[in-house]
């Protein structure tokens, strides 16, 4: 009798006593909280090169006798590009590239497409351009540097609203002390932004 008195007493207990409920932690007290991940869209700059024009006057090849002339004829140029972004404290350098080489050519035409991926924006970005004359049998270390010029992509109108192809033709400034070099030599692009 006493067991079952016990026994009737526990069972009206669990009914009278409270029930105590899990409540889920606060989300910024849980340990499986996920931080947002946030995605930096990044661009593709693609570049033309077409040709490169008037590497050498006219009127300057004129009063060259036959023999300097026909050194002059015998130019192989090509164009090396390189890519960087200025910022505040380190630059960053999307690396170089280079074209073909176009033999006994003043006026090369080249048609060759350059691609740098992963480029974070045209904010500062800068294309270096230098056009260089190869010395047969002397590497490319002393290839001669007949000039360069430098386009600021930020401010080259219509790449930056995604404009295909923006045609860019810039003049090449010649190397200090190069005389046959002509100042009116021009680089001609096609360039194109996309994100």
């Amino acid at each position: 009798v006493v067991c079952g008195g016990i026994i009737a007493f526990c069972f009206i207990l669990s009914f009278t006593l409270p029930h105590h409920h899990h409540h889920p932690l606060p989300q910024f007290l849980s340990h499986h909280h996920h931080h947002q991940q946030t995605t930096t869209i990044m661009g593709v700059l693609t570049v033309l090169l077409e040709k490169v024009t008037g590497l050498v006057d006219e009127d300057k090849r004129g009063m060259m006798d036959i023999s300097v002339g026909s050194l002059f004829d015998k130019s192989d140029p090509y164009v090396r590009m390189n890519l960087e972004q200025d910022n505040r404290f380190i630059d960053h350098n999307y690396g170089t590239q280079k074209s073909s080489l176009k033999k006994d050519s003043l006026n090369p035409r080249f048609d060759e497409t350059f691609t740098w991926e992963d480029v974070k924006s045209l904010k500062n970005l800068k294309l270096h351009l230098t056009v260089l004359d190869h010395d047969e049998g002397m590497g490319s270390m002393n290839d001669d540097t007949l000039g360069h010029c430098m386009i600021e992509l930020e401010e080259l109108e219509g790449l930056s609203e995604g404009k295909n192809r923006v045609d860019c033709d810039r003049v090449i400034q010649k190397k200090e002390k190069e005389t046959w070099f002509s100042k009116h030599a021009k680089v001609h692009l096609k360039i194109s932004w996309s994100e």
